[in-house]
């Protein structure tokens, strides 16, 4: 896939877009941030998400029977948490690739505490999966439930769980963050090595 394709089906090019679809026009082509029209039998559907003057997310939508084409144009305000809830699926694999990537390049990168990063550098420089107990040595409990929530670990079970004891290992969106606290310190030890 293109990672930067931003017309799909019917709209393969911002022109294609404009000519079908009254209206679309009033958007900018270096504002359209995706855009789709899948044919059906005799009948089809657009969608369009793209970003107005102030930044603020828009999406409008059509679709028609064979007698008309493309005709209602009302854009609505929308954000990334509703675009998140919404099942476009229909409109295919392509374009859902597209739209998960730009979901996934706006999400909110969470607050860690000092322990959190610890916890998650642990996981990152040793073992795959590390232990959660009481005992020393170990990521406590709540901060591994903590990292969990947060998407940043996922629980990976050896054997029988008991008690509080269970195993972690650190997810990919973990790696990243540990990859940018580590590139920052990076910048941040050259910067004082410099002066």
């Amino acid at each position: 896939m293109n990672t930067k394709q931003r017309f799909f089906e019917l709209f393969p090019t911002y022109q294609a877009m404009t000519e079908r679809w009254p209206g679309s026009s009033e958007v900018a082509d270096k504002d359209v941030i995706l855009a789709i029209y899948t044919p059906g039998d005799y009948s089809g559907s657009a969608w369009i998400l793209f970003r107005g003057a102030d930044g603020t997310l828009f999406e409008a939508a059509d679709s028609h029977c064979s007698c008309n084409g493309l005709e209602s144009w009302l854009p609505e305000k929308t954000t990334v948490e509703a675009l998140r809830l919404r099942d476009l699926s229909g409109f295919g694999n392509e374009f859902g690739a597209a739209l998960t990537k730009f979901l996934a390049t706006r999400a909110k990168k969470p607050r860690l505490t000092k322990t959190q990063r610890w916890a998650l550098r642990l996981l990152f420089a040793g073992p795959n999966t590390i232990g959660t107990t009481p005992k020393s040595g170990r990521i406590p409990v709540n901060t591994a439930n903590s990292l969990a929530r947060a998407g940043l670990v996922a629980p990976f079970y050896r054997g029988e769980q008991k008690g509080n004891y269970w195993m972690i290992q650190i997810t990919d969106a973990g790696r990243k963050i540990v990859e940018e606290i580590q590139d920052k310190e990076a910048v941040g030890d050259f910067a004082r090595a410099k002066s």
